[in-house]
């Protein structure tokens, strides 16, 4: 059984990682900047390690942006369906959540052979002799991200399911939010 606390924690604390990776991004681009300008040496292969760096922050910060409820969605017509049929409008919610969760399954599944290439082939991104990074981890955190990803849409659609059935009470707020895990 998943405790509540240690997946908030997983994802706290994956989000945290992508947030220090932005504030060394941003340090490193600064500094690549007064490089170029002020000294005429820019620093190698920064264009290379923010490519690699803004997927593989986005796939650190993906659970947790679901789970706290910040991910963009257009819900005006589903919480008036749920103002007045309650069952109906968690049911179609579960449904979106499966469907997320699908998607995230469909990208897992397709990224894991790129991370058993690139790890087995040594493959980089940059320009050999001058400065390479591995794409490995990157394609490996995507892996973990889409799999936090898959689980928490599985758990919002568990939780809509069971309102929907009238097993649990609602929460305050109709958005996905803080009380994800059933």
């Amino acid at each position: 059984m998943i405790r509540r606390a240690s997946f908030e924690g997983l994802l706290s604390g994956l989000s945290s990682v992508g947030t220090l990776w932005i504030f060394v991004l941003m340090v490193i681009i600064n500094a690549d900047v007064v490089g170029r300008s002020a000294l005429t040496r820019p620093i190698p292969g920064v264009a290379e390690f923010v490519t690699l760096s803004i997927v593989g922050i986005l796939f650190l910060q993906i659970g947790h942006c679901l789970r706290s409820g910040r991910m963009t969605r257009a819900d005006g017509f589903l919480n008036s369906v749920k103002r007045r049929w309650r069952s109906a409008g968690f049911g179609m919610e579960a449904a979106f959540a499966l469907a997320g969760a699908a998607i995230f399954a469909v990208l897992f599944y397709g990224s894991y052979p790129y991370l058993l290439r690139s790890w087995t082939s040594g493959e980089y991104a940059g320009v050999e002799g001058y400065v390479t990074f591995p794409i490995w981890p990157v394609r490996l955190i995507i892996l973990i991200g889409s799999a936090l990803g898959c689980l928490q849409y599985l758990l919002f659609a568990w939780r809509d399911l069971l309102i929907a059935l009238g097993r649990r009470a609602p929460e305050t707020e109709p958005e996905q939010g803080s009380d994800a895990i059933a």
